[in-house]
């Protein structure tokens, strides 16, 4: 059995004070405002303190805008890893909005099966360059194709009223995303991985469950989840040289991550902002020069 299809919550008076406040906390349903709930408890306060008053140095590298980017907090530089902080993020921008996402039309639909035969052709590291694969392989992928073309066109409804993803169904292709910053613009060499996860690792059998893992799978798809290269134009010193993903981080994410992002315990566990030096021990260092 699959999650029951989305009520009509348009005219819904919570659901509209729930698009107006997009904190979750006043969804209609209660397994979304478990999972806001969830995001509260677990946030760190001392990481939490350190974003709201955060200031972006930069990236440390432009070829790898999805890696380490500096901040400044009070008096220390921090190194934060950009990947992990953003899918958090993500992650809680998609419950946060939960039935109120603004939906962004792609220029051009992507066909469902061939993004997962991309995807599983990535995962296997094969892009050509190895001999034939034999035609059970061949048989296997493309019916596991089928099947998310098919998964996916079932669950449009959902996924269109509830996270803003627009699926035709009659096409079975991804014709639409859900704008999760403002400004903000997935790199869509990513989709064929979230073509695939949204029709193998979401759980359509119960209803937060559901709703966590295709939070899952848009948050690591908006973080960056391939390793692509970002490296800018050669022979220009200027600002345009900047990668388009660098400065759309830079200009969109990180103030949306400073207004809204509840780092969780887990991420300072984990060590995803790191202090490299403080103010002091500079001025100490010049000091005794």
């Amino acid at each position: 059995g699959g999650a029951p299809p989305p009520p009509a919550l348009a005219e819904d008076p919570a659901f509209l004070a729930a698009a107006a406040a997009a904190d979750g906390e006043t969804s209609p349903l209660s397994s979304v405002r478990e999972l806001w709930g969830e995001i509260k408890t677990h946030a760190h306060a001392g990481l939490t303190h350190m974003v709201r008053n955060m200031v972006l140095v930069g990236v440390c590298d432009p070829g790898d805008p999805n890696g380490l980017w500096l901040i400044q907090h009070a008096t220390k530089l921090h190194a934060v890893r950009f990947r992990e902080m953003a899918r958090e993020f993500f992650f809680q921008r998609v419950v946060a909005r939960f039935g109120a996402h603004r939906t962004r039309r792609l220029a051009e639909s992507a066909p469902i099966d061939a993004l997962v035969v991309l995807a599983l052709e990535r995962e296997r590291g094969d892009l050509g360059d190895r001999d034939p694969e034999p035609d059970d392989a061949k048989r296997r992928v493309e019916r596991a194709a089928d099947a998310a073309r098919a998964t996916l066109a079932e669950k449009a409804p959902l996924l269109g009223e509830y996270f803003g993803l627009d699926v035709d169904e009659k096409a079975g292709s991804i014709a639409g995303l859900p704008e999760l910053v403002e400004g903000f613009e997935p790199d869509l060499r990513g989709l064929p991985e979230l073509a695939l996860a949204l029709a193998h690792e979401v759980d359509w059998t119960e209803e937060k469950a559901c709703f966590r893992t295709v939070a899952d799978a848009l948050a690591a798809f908006h973080a960056g989840a391939g390793d692509f290269d970002f490296v800018a134009p050669e022979k220009t010193i200027s600002a345009e040289a900047e990668p388009e993903r660098v400065r759309s981080i830079r200009q969109f994410v990180f103030p949306a991550m400073r207004r809204c992002l509840y780092p969780s315990k887990v991420s300072a566990v984990q060590g995803v902002a790191t202090q490299l030096a403080s103010l002091e021990q500079l001025y100490r260092v010049f000091e005794r020069c």
